[in-house]
């Protein structure tokens, strides 16, 4: 959007329209205006924010190596949710803005290798999954019985 500052205010106060109507609408001018209107509003949501449109299942997300996400934020919710899927814990190791790594809780217990790490790509306009070398394969306490995995 752009907007010109005009400092000469009395520069247009000699201006006569042409047609002294005050009903703009009944000489069909007003379409043209409407039209330029509605142009306007459509653009005002189409500022460039250079994130990338980022789908994934948020019921399930996935954690594959290669797995994208629009933010941080939205990797460590996809991660919880995955996490509660899968019925499994994880602890942070590091986090920051631009990268995430996590690690299975019962790593000393049941001396789980499962692991993910995340960072932001280049542009940082989005968040991949770099690194997840493991499938997680260890039992959670609430799931013990069920002797279900998760990748």
């Amino acid at each position: 959007m752009l907007f010109l500052v005009c400092s000469d205010k009395g520069k247009d106060k000699d201006y006569v329209p042409e047609d002294d109507s005050e009903d703009e609408s009944a000489d069909g001018d007003d379409d043209d205006d409407e039209d330029e209107l509605e142009e306007d509003e459509e653009l005002v949501g189409r500022e460039a924010t250079h994130t990338p449109n980022v789908d994934y299942d948020k019921e399930d997300p996935p954690m594959t190596e290669g797995s994208t996400y629009p933010n941080m934020k939205e990797f460590k919710v996809a991660l919880c949710m995955h996490a509660i899927q899968c019925e499994f814990e994880f602890k942070t190791a590091r986090s920051g803005p631009h990268r995430f790594i996590a690690y299975c809780s019962r790593k000393q217990t049941d001396k789980c290798p499962w692991r993910i790490y995340a960072s932001s790509t280049v542009d940082r306009s989005s968040v991949v999954v770099r690194k997840n070398p493991f499938a997680h394969d260890c039992f959670s306490t609430r799931r013990k019985k069920k002797g279900e995995e998760c990748n």
